[in-house]
């Protein structure tokens, strides 16, 4: 591939003139290298420009390619060529402004021999303690005929739980080079480095067998620095702080210029970070720019976050910078041996400073999993809200932002991703349980640490109250029959059971206790009127709860008809005046004022009196054997206007005649003319001039045309008789 593209690149070159190259080979000497010779031919270019032609050959697969100035010659011997590989050989004309053409046709040729691989140096066997790294470890590479910049090396890891092959850190030049091995952080065991050299035809190798052994003490070093210790070179400057460790920081006043030297003695081989303590705004970019030993450059970013409230811990990383597989933040890492070097920091932003930087070998020191700390186990009632607060603390150096998470809780639960505030009000059908709730909280490294607790939650049974609902506000006539029901609903699971009671409510109003169901027939004294009617439901919790609500029933006066006393059929006798007493009576409360009269039709002269009702009527001898109906009316003066009609008959007859009076020893019978079924009634007296009529004791029920009565009276009495008709 290497081969490939430095040919593709020649043949892009502005072209002259295209012509076809033949070869002829021929060999003597060493075999070791450079064993043969080729003779070329060539057709000369047809172009007139053309001044001179240059020879080309490349070894396949390698950086190797070499190029001879003919001159204006068509054809030239190549010696000292490589044996044991694939040759290819190709001319290009170029004219007097070393323009060259595109390349003749490629001519390749394999060559007898062997071609002598590279040579790579052995390293000893290495063991070291837990979560520390070796250090930059010295290989020295060669190749007898290609130069060692040419050559590249890999290396890999037999046991890649301890040592991925991405904590396999190449460095150094030519043909000093060097591998830092970095076991993953907390791991033991053994495992075999390889390291091989290639220059793409060939290769070698070389392993060693690297042990982290925990019976072996770990060297972590610390080495904390102020930033103005360091060597300044102008316009680097040191500046006051009160904020600042030892109360000095460095900046730069140019963008871009000016640098900080530390003078670092390692005590202990092995890779390293560099920590740096700096003040800075929001920036998109560096702020300062690192090396170590004059080496390659990284990148100190102090944007992370929000950065203008103080003095923050940030880290060296460069994504071009050494990396490990296992890192915990987004670090770069420094292979250093033990003994001096030095590190460089170039200015960028006039408004970042540095106040101090840290070496550390000890990976772990700025990486600890955050520590979360949930609240103690809690009892609740259900429907109550609990508020509860987790709090978390970050130990790391560089201190990370975290966010808290539910892993696992009963369904309502929220919390705060920020404040760790928990929140939850159970439902009525989480109550009784116990619920375990478990919190994590998670930083924002590269590698995110977290820390993941639990906490329980005890959640009570309560009786809640039931939910009464009553008809809306009504309005009724008495009289009326109001029927409503009042529902209710118990929230409990399972839900109690719940009777229904009347806490107010007019007379006569009735409550199903079961159904709800309320009735009421206002009565006419409860018109009109405004009720206020409270209905309780109760549930049979422990203990009994209940709800009450209340509405509004007003009644409307209603007009009652009055209500005439039934008249019963009348017998009257000719020329006596027959009188009929009529009652009525009003339910309207007051009572209204009746006024009594006769329908049409009544007999000629029968009168009613309005006010009372007495009904009077003297038939004539005429009307004797009729029979006239009669009806009587009561009216109120209500509004509207009711009455009541009943209607009787009035039979004329003639006068009971007295028809016979027949003495005996000690009594008188007497007989007159009847009626059968009227009552009638003798009276006496013992002289006409008396005021009053005497009652004969014992009325007579006629049971045919003629009645009789006897009277017993002393037979030298003297008595007067009349007969009247009762009814």
């Amino acid at each position: 591939m290497r081969l490939m593209k430095q040919l593709g690149e020649l043949f892009l070159r502005s072209g002259l003139g295209v012509f076809w190259l033949v070869l002829m080979v021929s060999g003597s000497g060493c075999v070791v290298r450079a064993a043969f010779s080729v003779a070329l031919a060539w057709d000369p270019s047809s172009d007139t420009n053309v001044v001179g032609y240059v020879v080309y050959n490349c070894v396949v697969d390698t950086n190797h390619i070499n190029s001879i100035d003919i001159g204006n010659q068509t054809s030239a011997t190549i010696t000292n060529l490589l044996e044991g590989v694939t040759n290819l050989f190709f001319v290009a004309a170029y004219d007097s402004d070393r323009v060259e053409s595109v390349p003749s046709n490629l001519i390749a040729t394999n060559l007898p021999g062997t071609f002598p691989p590279p040579t790579i140096s052995a390293v000893a066997d290495y063991r070291l303690g837990r979560n520390s790294s070796t250090g930059p470890i010295s290989v020295t590479i060669g190749d007898a005929i290609l130069g060692a910049s040419s050559l590249s090396v890999s290396a890999w890891s037999s046991n890649p739980t301890l040592v991925p092959n991405g904590n396999l850190l190449l460095g150094g030049w030519d043909s000093n080079r060097t591998v830092t091995v970095v076991p993953v952080l907390e791991e033991v065991g053994s495992a075999l480095i390889t390291l091989s050299v290639s220059d793409g035809v060939t290769n070698a190798s070389t392993s060693f067998l690297l042990v982290v052994d925990p019976a072996l003490s770990s060297d972590l070093v610390h080495l904390p620095i102020e930033a103005e210790s360091a060597t300044l070179v102008s316009p680097m400057a040191a500046a006051a702080d009160p904020g600042a460790s030892g109360g000095q920081f460095i900046a730069t006043s140019d963008f871009g210029s000016g640098t900080a030297t530390f003078g670092v003695n390692i005590p202990v081989a092995g890779t390293y970070l560099i920590l740096c303590r700096v003040l800075a705004p929001n920036q998109s970019d560096g702020s300062f720019i690192v090396s170590a030993d004059d080496g390659a450059l990284d990148i100190l970013d102090a944007s992370q976050g929000t950065w203008t409230d103080g003095w923050r811990w940030t880290i060296v990383n460069w994504s071009g910078g050494f990396k490990v597989s296992d890192s915990v933040v987004d670090e770069s890492v420094f292979p250093f041996t033990a003994g001096q070097h030095t590190i460089t920091f170039w200015g960028l932003h006039p408004d970042i400073g540095l106040d101090e930087i840290l070496l550390t070998n000890d990976r772990n020191y700025i990486r600890v999993r955050p520590e979360l700390t949930v609240p103690a186990d809690q009892t609740i009632n259900e429907l109550s809200t609990l508020v509860v607060t987790n709090t978390a603390t970050d130990t790391n150096i560089l201190t990370k932002a975290l966010s808290f998470s539910l892993v696992g809780a009963p369904e309502g639960v929220s919390l705060d991703s920020d404040s760790g505030v928990l929140t939850w009000t159970p439902g009525e059908a989480q109550g009784p349980s116990t619920n375990l709730i478990t919190v994590k909280v998670t930083d924002n490294g590269s590698v995110r640490l977290s820390d993941s607790r639990s906490f329980t939650v005890v959640v009570n049974d309560v009786n809640s109250a039931p939910v009464l609902s009553v008809p809306p506000d009504l309005s009724i006539n008495e009289l009326t029959t109001l029927v409503v029901t009042n529902t209710a609903s118990d929230p409990d699971i399972p839900a109690n059971q719940l009777s229904f009671s009347l806490v107010e409510a007019p007379v006569g109003v009735s409550l199903d206790p079961d159904s709800g169901v309320l009735s009421w027939t206002p009565g006419e004294a409860q018109g009109p009127s405004t009720n206020r009617i409270t209905v309780r439901v109760t549930d049979n919790g422990s203990p009994p709860l209940s709800d009450s609500r209340s509405f509004t029933v007003v009644v409307n006066e209603v007009n009652s008809a009055p209500v005439l006393t039934p008249i019963s059929d009348q017998v009257a006798f000719a020329g006596i005046q027959l009188i009929v007493i009529n009652s009525a009576t009003d339910p309207d409360i007051p009572a209204n004022i009746l006024t009594f009269s006769l329908d049409p039709g009544a007999a000629a002269g029968a009168v009613i009196d309005p006010s009372n009702g007495l009904f009077t009527w003297t038939p004539a001898t005429s009307q004797v054997s009729s029979t006239n109906s009669v009806t009587v009316r009561v009216a109120d003066n209500g509004v509207p206007s009711l009455s009541d009609a009943r209607s009787f008959n009035i039979v004329v007859v003639s006068p009971p005649i007295i028809e016979a009076v027949v003495a005996t020893s000690g009594s008188v019978r007497i007989a007159w003319s009847a009626i059968p079924g009227k009552i009638y009634r003798v009276q006496f007296k013992s002289n006409l001039s008396e005021s009053s009529w005497n009652d004969l004791n014992g009325d007579v029920v006629a049971s045919g045309f003629t009645a009789t009565k006897t009277d017993v009276i002393d037979s030298n009495a003297q008595r007067y008789y009349r007969v009247a008709l009762l009814r």
